[in-house]
This record gives structure tokens, sequence and C-alpha cells, in this order.
């Protein structure tokens, strides 16, 4: 629950969740298991306590006969993408291959979130290294000077 209010990490940790979403529900369909089946399934696999637990309300109403979209929506984590694709997908019949393609979108844009990210920390623990090892440097330094100094 934390992960997903931290700012910077938020959008890459929803988009993540979303990709192994539906990844897994869209290998499951293809492989036969029933959505309610694939649900309990990935409801062990999504990573996050606070998503699990929302998952439980989400699959009690699709047992319920609500559809898959309108429960997804009511979870508040999956993006409008997602859900427009669900809707889509249950509505032509080809679910699986629906949210493959999304999986595969949403995979590429981690993979470019995180690519974005690590160009920003590189610099920043460069800088963090240049002051350690001047605080490093005059903390031997100094003494010797003062030495220096007191001796002449």
């Amino acid at each position: 629950a934390f992960k997903l209010k931290l700012p910077l990490v938020n959008d890459t940790i929803t988009k993540s969740i979303t990709a192994r979403f539906a990844r897994s529900l869209s290998i499951l369909l293809k492989s036969g298991i029933t959505v309610v089946g694939a649900m309990d399934i990935i409801h062990n696999l999504i990573g996050n306590r606070e998503v699990e637990r929302r998952f439980e309300d989400c699959i009690e109403d699709i047992r319920e006969g609500k559809g898959i979209a309108s429960p997804l929506i009511k979870l508040g984590i999956f993006p409008p993408l997602l859900i427009h694709m669900v809707s889509v997908g249950e509505s032509t019949g080809e679910l699986d291959e629906m949210l493959a393609r999304t999986a595969g979108f949403f995979d590429e844009d981690v993979e470019e979130a995180i690519a974005r990210m690590t160009m920003l920390i590189e610099p920043a623990l460069i800088i963090l290294m240049a002051v350690v090892v001047g605080g490093v440097i005059l903390s031997v330094m100094l003494p010797m000077i003062s030495i220096l100094s007191a001796v002449q």
C-alpha cells in the first residue's frame, strides 16, 4: 500500500501490476481456465497486499455475474485503458487476445519508465559519490595542514 502512494514510482508500479495482471489472465484464459478460476489464481500473484485485499471483492462480484470490467473499475487500481480493453474483449469474445496486447503495451511503458528513472539516478549517484570522496579527502587533509602549520 505504501508503494502505491509514492509519487515518483506510483505510475510505474501501477503499470507493472496492470501488465502482470493482464498477462497472467490472458495466459490462464487461453489455457482453458474459467474467469473466476483465473482470478482466484491471479489474486495470489499480484505482489501487493493492498491490491490483493481489494481483489477479493472483485472476484466476488465476478462470481455474482457482473462481468469483468465493472468489478475492475471498482478496484480503483487499473488504468482506464485496461478497463476499456477488457470491455472490448468481453464483447468480442477475444478477451485473452486483448489482455495479451494490453500487457505488451504496459510492459513497454514500464521498461521506458525504468530507463528514464535510471538515467536520472545515475547523475545523482555520481554527485553523491563526489561529495563523499570530497569529505574523505578534507577529513584527511585538514589535520595534515594544521599539523604542518603548527610545525612552522
